[in-house]
């Protein structure tokens, strides 16, 4: 409704454009937007259609039914190196997130998450000279991280394909060689480091098919130092 109501308001925009009430250069951007929009309106009324089928026959299950997940993740690690610089370098992993919802309260909303989730992501620092992917031509200090999230999960399902939930708890950090990076704690050269630091984060959940959903995942480490920032994008396996 709303999308039908936003093309006739664009489109007597347009119709005014042409009439002279309007400027001329706005009507190439209108034309786009609006077939911006009937592609979007097209994409819902197929999904309403296909959701309709799908209850008609019980089969297909949503996000609101979900009992866990497991997905494969790629994003990229922010954090000061040693030099005082701002860097990042790339990070891969997987996660695993468990909704305990069902199990606190058997009448609880379908549409409330309540869980776990853990999970692990490597990265190589490499020296604060090494580009993107952690290479580096210099023979300076290397360093691997690999954070652990031990954390609980609090979300809301606004639609059957769409969550957002926000996460809090510690993220154990591995550091090969802690005075690569600076963040307050560990400098020193004694090899390497485990340490629990607080997090903070937020997941953002669409699912895309019965089993397989998109999932946006950024995050926040609190450190005695510089804080480290994490965001990865992520293919997550959906299960009942």
């Amino acid at each position: 409704m709303a999308l039908q109501l936003l093309r006739v308001v664009l489109s007597l925009s347009l119709s005014n454009s042409k009439e002279g009430k309007g400027t001329m250069k706005k009507s190439p951007m209108i034309l786009i937007i609006l077939a911006a929009l009937s592609v979007a309106e097209a994409r819902a009324q197929s999904r309403g259609r296909t959701m309709m089928e799908v209850k008609g026959g019980g089969s297909e299950k949503t996000l609101k039914e979900q009992s866990w997940g497991l997905s494969a993740q790629l994003g990229a690690v922010a954090y000061t190196d040693n030099q005082g610089d701002a860097t990042s370098r790339i990070g891969f992993g997987a996660a695993f997130d468990w909704n305990l919802n069902p199990l606190i309260r058997e009448d609880a909303p379908t549409n409330q998450y309540v869980g776990l989730a853990t999970g692990f992501l490597y990265s190589h620092p490499g020296a604060s000279d090494s580009n993107f992917l952690g290479g580096s031509e210099s023979s300076g200090k290397n360093s691997d991280f690999l954070f652990i999230p031990l954390d609980a999960k609090i979300g809301y399902d606004f639609t059957d394909s769409f969550r957002l939930a926000v996460r809090g708890g510690g993220n154990l950090i591995y550091r090969s060689n802690p005075s690569v990076t600076d963040i307050g704690a560990g400098t020193g050269d004694a090899g390497g480091l485990w340490k629990l630091y607080p997090n903070i984060g937020l997941d953002a959940d669409i699912q895309l098919s019965e089993n397989f959903s998109l999932t946006v995942r950024p995050d926040i480490t609190l450190t005695p130092g510089n804080d480290l920032y994490v965001a990865t994008i992520g293919a997550t396996y959906v299960g009942f």
